[in-house]
């Protein structure tokens, strides 16, 4: 369903921190998404390439390159978020409500773990 995208995982990822952590740099985008770092800068390159980031230099620190999403970016994840949530409706199917409540709740833990 998400060939028509032009997404994989690993470029959702990225498109999915930008989302809902807004504009971030590379270091932060390797830790938040688990990939590696030279992973991450191809991928910006070509999610910029697409229209769906924009880069550009930090206004209070000239040397750091703060990666966000373009409108056509966050126009791209609207349309992507409703496939990806009834996946993840499949992956839970027979959960309860406490054990999904958990799911969530052990892998927000383990993201935090790692930005340790």
């Amino acid at each position: 369903e998400l060939k028509p995208y032009n997404i994989n995982v690993p470029r959702w990822r990225i498109i999915a921190v930008l989302h809902f952590t807004g504009p971030s740099n590379i270091s932060a985008l390797t830790r938040l998404t688990a990939l590696t770092q030279p992973g991450v800068s191809q991928i910006v390159e070509q999610l910029t390439q697409d229209g769906f980031v924009k880069r550009r230099l930090r206004k209070d620190d000239n040397r750091i390159l703060e990666i966000s999403l373009s409108k056509k970016g966050e126009e791209m994840f609207e349309n992507i978020i409703p496939i990806i949530l009834k996946h993840q409706g499949r992956l839970t199917k027979g959960f309860s409500e406490m054990e999904t409540e958990m799911l969530i709740g052990m892998c927000r833990r383990m993201l935090a773990n790692m930005e340790e």
